[in-house]
């Protein structure tokens, strides 16, 4: 899953159309409109991936053994295998981000984002991180959403449209502007979508399920009830055939607590993740080495988290 930044996304995706600035390449008050908007359908729009539209969530199997993670207020639920890799870094808002890797090749990554209202979807962020929005910007968004919107709220228009929806005729230019950026969003967060589905358990925010190689990925994306401004990621990418193809449906679910007492690794790494002190990770990364975790992952968790002293 790539973290979507719909302010460059969109500049980029639209500025292809027309040589002009990004209102102007999307014409909702000219008279390009129609023929960008065919272009977009004929060239960009032709993969089945933007054809995908929430479904029904499929018939859960047995609960497949797991052991439990906290993350964020989110109870995610892990294999209950051996572990060769577990990362922990920690992003430029203090948040910590984990990519955890079985022997069995299951790869989970949970990774975080700003899910803020943003009042200019077309605005361009420089290299600089300076945001440059405009009057025309601003307005266009208040005509297609009706005013600021967030990342969440434009990705739950992508899973309920597909290109089919869009006419390109003048009368209904405002609102198929606002499908066509839901669309693009919807071709840049996912390649080789297959499916996807609204909610996860008891949390707001939706499911896509991908094919990746020989893999099945799917991607958590939570809406958190206590931050709103925040999107969380978690992904599962596991191989065709595992035991462990359902377990990302269990998430959210209630009374998921594993009935036995987890591994030190995972308690000592669940008690840093709240604790957060340098003494609970040297904890966790002592306990991590003694059960066979690479020492790659060890040193980069030390480097990634500036800890006083190695395990």
């Amino acid at each position: 899953m790539r973290k979507i930044n719909i302010l460059i996304i969109c500049f980029l995706q639209f500025f292809i159309l027309n040589s002009a600035s990004i209102v102007v390449a999307l014409e909702l008050n000219g008279p390009l409109w129609a023929p960008n908007c065919e272009n977009l359908k004929k060239d960009y729009f032709s993969d089945q991936s933007f054809y995908v539209i929430f479904t029904k969530r499929p018939d859960l199997q047995n609960e497949q053994n797991h052991w439990v993670l906290c993350w964020n207020g989110i109870e995610v639920l892990i294999p209950k295998v051996l572990y060769k890799d577990i990362y922990v870094s920690i992003n430029n808002r203090n948040e910590y981000e984990l990519w955890l890797r079985t022997i069995d090749g299951v790869l989970i990554s949970l990774m975080t984002d700003e899910d803020k209202e943003i009042k200019d979807v077309f605005s361009q962020t420089l290299s600089s991180g300076e945001l440059i929005t405009s009057a025309e910007g601003v307005l266009a968004t208040k005509d297609m959403y009706g005013g600021p919107v967030k990342i969440s709220t434009i990705m739950m228009l992508a899973y309920e449209s597909t290109p089919n929806l869009l006419t390109c005729s003048e009368e209904n230019r405002i609102k198929e502007s606002a499908i066509a950026v839901a669309l693009i969003l919807k071709g840049t967060a996912s390649s080789d979508l297959t499916a996807a589905y609204r909610g996860i358990g008891s949390h707001d925010g939706w499911i896509t399920k991908s094919k990746v190689e020989n893999t099945i990925e799917y991607v958590l994306n939570i809406i958190p009830a206590i931050n709103d401004n925040q999107l969380l990621y978690i992904t599962y990418r596991i191989p065709e055939g595992s035991t462990y193809e359902y377990l990302p449906f269990w998430v959210g679910s209630k009374n998921q607590e594993s009935n036995e007492t987890p591994p030190n690794w995972l308690t000592t790494l669940n008690n840093a993740l709240e604790s957060r002190s340098n003494d609970s990770w040297q904890a966790f990364l002592s306990a991590a080495k003694q059960i066979g975790i690479s020492e790659k992952s060890i040193l980069r968790t030390y480097e990634q988290l500036n800890l006083t002293s190695e395990p």
